[in-house]
């Protein structure tokens, strides 16, 4: 169970009557960062469901990463939109991040070298670098080509060369390894797929909330929660 890699873990309790749970009115509902599963509250009672409606499970759900209950729909939204990284003890020198900036608090990101919305991402972080310390982990969402130049990235034979390529876009020349490792290329990947990144830009703030998508203002969205 300790290595199992999920974010939740439902545990169904038996029900003590024999009658099935009928949901005569959904009060509240909300989305699990699990695929397939909804949160909903019914006649007092806290039950999920599965998306189409069929099933439905009574019982109680347990963030395994927080080490705690989720008794209520507030606590289930928190969890989806939250990451306490220091209490995962995720190693991130062990998946070789550019790193932009030097400021006392750390902020973690995934992007596609690709993507337009983390180019002009990235552009807000220069701003900040003096704030902020930029843990920027490139993963490749968007085809061939993204993969091609991530693996630059990572091959890449000095830090600050592979940042001046990403942020650019011009990849060609970058100087490579030659005995680049491919290890912490692939660990990315798995990290970013246990978080549950499915699309970039996916920021993580230091106080732990998520942005899946770039924020209008960085700095706002960092600096001024809620």
């Amino acid at each position: 169970m300790r290595n199992l890699p999920i974010l939740l873990l439902l545990s169904v309790t038996a029900l003590a009557r024999a009658e099935v749970p009928t949901l005569h009115q959904i009060d509240a509902m909300a989305s699990l960062p699990v695929t397939g599963i909804k949160a909903v509250e019914s006649d007092g009672r806290l039950l999920f469901m599965s998306d189409n409606g069929r099933f439905v499970i009574d019982g109680t759900l347990y963030d395994l990463w927080a080490q705690q209950p989720l008794t209520s729909l507030a606590s289930i939204r928190t969890a989806g939109d939250r990451l306490d990284l220091r209490r995962l003890g995720l190693p991130l020198d062990d998946l070789n991040p550019l790193t932009l900036g030097d400021g006392a608090a750390e902020v973690l990101i995934f992007v596609d070298p690709r993507c337009p919305h983390c180019h002009a991402l990235l552009k807000q972080a220069r701003q900040l670098k003096d704030r902020y310390t930029f843990r920027i982990l490139p993963v490749a969402v968007l085809g061939p080509e993204s993969e091609q130049q991530v693996r630059q990235l990572g091959c890449a034979l000095e830090p600050a060369a592979a940042l001046l390529a990403l942020t650019s876009g011009r990849f060609t020349g970058l100087p490579q390894r030659p005995d680049c490792d491919l290890a912490p290329l692939q660990r990315t990947l798995v990290t970013a797929q246990l978080l549950g990144v499915q699309g970039v830009p996916f920021i993580v703030a230091p106080d732990g909330r998520i942005s899946r998508g770039r924020p209008h203002s960085l700095r706002e969205w960092l600096e001024f929660p809620g």
